[in-house]
């Protein structure tokens, strides 16, 4: 009896504990080692400090994680991996201004910007800075560093005794803006100059060569030139948005581009102005020039009342003029 009693319990728990598991027939790969080679002749003075690849397995779950690999400098390296069918990415890794979106499918992986949440050496955050018409809900973004991408659809790493390569044709994914201010009158009234540009690229896709969907504001300083000129530089990776990386032409759907030039005179007030540059942007663009130059003809900063002094308590931005500027 109590043999019987034993096994009755031993079957009950089998078969409470039993589940349905999935078997997966398909067939183990054997682990293959290959080189990682990358083909600068679009940069040949590209000085990156590490390189990150990523091997997308054709037919995967959508959760599955790539394969990643960090290698050192910008010469390659050798790596393993399963054989079968792949897609694979590979951008530069040693670039902090952007996160990531996407990370496990070819198509959606993208380098996402930072957000700006804080001006360094300042009391002064990005959110009390004023905001271009029409573009108060877009995000304050970093600008990128310089950033190199390549995309392969497919890759077939195939079982061999006798390491294979994958070659990467790197590009640069990031094109330089500059803005020239000639001519600004009471510039010594100043104690600082940044100016912000709304509706950048805040998003890039290197499997689909594009732009993302989401325009962003950037921040960037200005300074007097030693002809007396305000000039200021950025890197993004482009204006508009759904833009080829390469020839990042404009297209329908253009987008209202306004610089806005932020002043801190001497006594601590503050004072703005606002310059749409998007026609210089579009035009530009239009030609196949991907880094562009806009050009104003004057810009009046008001003179610094009697009191000097920083006051960082002053809260308010005075000005706001805006101005439409051909080419």
């Amino acid at each position: 009896m109590t043999v019987r009693v034993i096994l009755l319990l031993l079957a009950i728990v089998t078969l409470v504990g039993c589940h349905h598991h999935d078997f997966d027939n398909s067939p183990v790969r054997r682990s293959v080692t290959i080189d990682i080679l990358f083909d600068w002749s679009d940069d040949p003075s590209a000085s990156p400090k590490e390189m990150t690849v990523y091997f997308f397995r054709d037919g995967a779950p959508s959760s599955a994680s790539p394969y990643i690999f960090d290698l050192k400098g910008r010469e390659g390296g050798r790596v393993t991996l399963p054989a079968g069918t792949y897609s694979a990415i590979c951008h530069n890794g040693d670039n902090d201004t952007h996160g990531y979106v996407g990370r496990n499918s070819y198509r959606d992986f993208g380098l996402r910007l930072s957000d700006l949440d804080q001006l360094d050496g300042l009391s002064l955050s990005p959110s009390t800075l004023p905001r271009a018409e029409g573009a108060e809900e877009e995000r304050m973004a970093f600008t990128p560093g310089y950033i190199w991408i390549s995309a392969l659809p497919t890759v077939e790493i195939s079982e061999s005794d006798t390491p294979g390569a994958v070659t990467f044709r790197m590009i640069a994914a990031v094109c330089k803006y500059k803005f020239i201010i000639h001519n600004p009158v009471n510039i010594e009234s100043t104690r600082s100059i940044m100016a912000t540009v709304s509706g950048m690229a805040g998003t890039l896709h290197p499997g689909r060569c594009l732009t993302g969907d989401e325009s962003v504001t950037h921040l960037f300083n200005m300074t007097s030139g030693e002809s007396g000129e305000l000039t200021g530089e950025m890197l993004t990776f482009g204006h508009c948005t759904g833009r080829p990386v390469v020839s990042r032409r404009s297209g329908e759907d253009e987008v209202l581009h306004t610089l806005v030039v932020c002043a801190t005179l001497t006594n601590g007030r503050k004072w703005y102005s606002s310059h749409d540059v998007s026609s210089q942007f579009h035009a530009q663009s239009e030609m196949g020039i991907t880094d562009i130059v806009v050009e104003l003809d004057s810009l009046s900063i008001p003179q610094s009342s009697s009191g000097g002094g920083f006051r960082p308590e002053v809260g308010g931005w005075g000005g706001g003029s805006h101005e439409s500027i051909g080419m």
